[in-house]
């Protein structure tokens, strides 16, 4: 009788595990170590495993507005980074990257970000980034004309 019982709930209880396990969606914070400064986040760390790294625009209903230094240096996954658009109510630049935010991410080809939005106010943001294409460096440059940004090491 012990077994039968056994061999019902495990029956039942099997598939309704594989269902919620289905159907469960990943937090877009879960990849990074953030703070909360007031109505903000600033992102510090990633510990994610993903080549193509999507900077949420949100986390805990707070808006993502700064990268803050050497979140990412050194990593050599990540391929490619999307950046939300950055804003405040003015509609002036609002999302901010520190210093060596990816300093170090030799296989990082592509940063995507809205034009006029993200400001790069570090130093060595990009230093040794040796796999940037040419048109991101160019997207880059013309961002933040009046900063040096420096791509040396590659």
């Amino acid at each position: 009788m012990k077994k039968t019982i056994l061999i019902l709930v495990l029956l039942f209880a099997f598939p309704l595990v594989l269902v919620s396990c289905s159907f469960s969606k990943g937090d877009p914070a879960e990849d990074f170590k953030y703070s909360l400064n007031g109505d903000t986040i600033t992102i510090f760390g990633y510990t994610g495993n993903k080549t193509e790294v999507v900077i949420p625009e949100k986390i805990e209903g707070k808006r993502v507005t700064l990268i803050g230094a050497e979140a990412f240096m050194g990593n050599d996954l990540i391929t490619s980074i999307t950046i939300p658009k950055g804003n405040d109510t003015k509609g002036e630049a609002a999302f901010f990257i520190g210093d060596k935010a990816f300093w170090g991410c030799n296989m990082l080809k592509t940063v995507n970000f809205p034009k006029g939005f993200v400001k790069f106010y570090g130093k060595e943001v990009f230093f040794r980034c040796s796999m940037l294409s040419e048109e991101t460096k160019q997207r880059i440059l013309e961002m933040d004309s009046d900063q040096k940004i420096d791509f040396l090491g590659n």
